[in-house]
């Protein structure tokens, strides 16, 4: 969690867990959040819901505090494998990148996935809101052989900028 205070653990067998990361103890029960393996999970900046990702496309966004699901998860890209998940700043928003190179936006109090999905070619290795929420950045690839970073405006989904360059990964 941004706090240092919890450390959430998602397992091959989709099991997520939130733990005291000083005690290593569980803090709570753990939740069989995913049908398949789980493959990212972010915290929003708060520390009081994150977001996981599993391997066959599904999404979830969890309360911390009481394990509890908001909404149903939500079928990402069915079959294609979450790759990368970033809370925006101000918390109201989540984006979710795959590895067929869609990057959606979902609502943190719904659930639900909105707009249009952001797509490009090679996976998305790696997906960031800028500090002011207007933007998505993402980069897509395969980490090695020429990865692009596009811009695309937050609540339009329009591609703003592309740009190729020998980057890994963004923050």
């Amino acid at each position: 969690s941004p706090d240092g205070q919890r450390l959430a653990v998602g397992t091959v067998d989709g099991l997520l867990t939130v733990y005291d990361p000083r005690t290593g103890k569980s803090l709570g029960r753990t939740t069989i959040a995913h049908p398949h393996s789980v493959t990212r999970i972010a915290y929003a900046a708060d520390g009081r819901h994150l977001v996981s990702g599993d391997f066959n496309g599904n999404v979830w966004i969890w309360k911390v505090e009481d394990s509890v699901p908001v909404g149903a998860p939500v079928e990402q890209a069915p079959g294609s494998s979450i790759s990368s998940i970033a809370y925006s700043t101000d918390g109201h928003q989540v984006a979710v990148g795959n590895q067929d190179g869609v990057v959606r936006r979902g609502d943190t109090e719904t659930g639900q996935l909105v707009g249009s999905p952001m797509s490009a070619p090679g996976a998305v290795v790696a997906v960031a809101f800028t500090t002011d929420d207007t933007e998505i950045v993402s980069v897509h690839g395969d980490r090695v052989a020429d990865p692009t970073v596009r811009r695309w405006n937050a609540q339009s989904g329009e591609l703003l900028a592309t740009e190729s360059i020998g980057l890994l990964t963004v923050a």
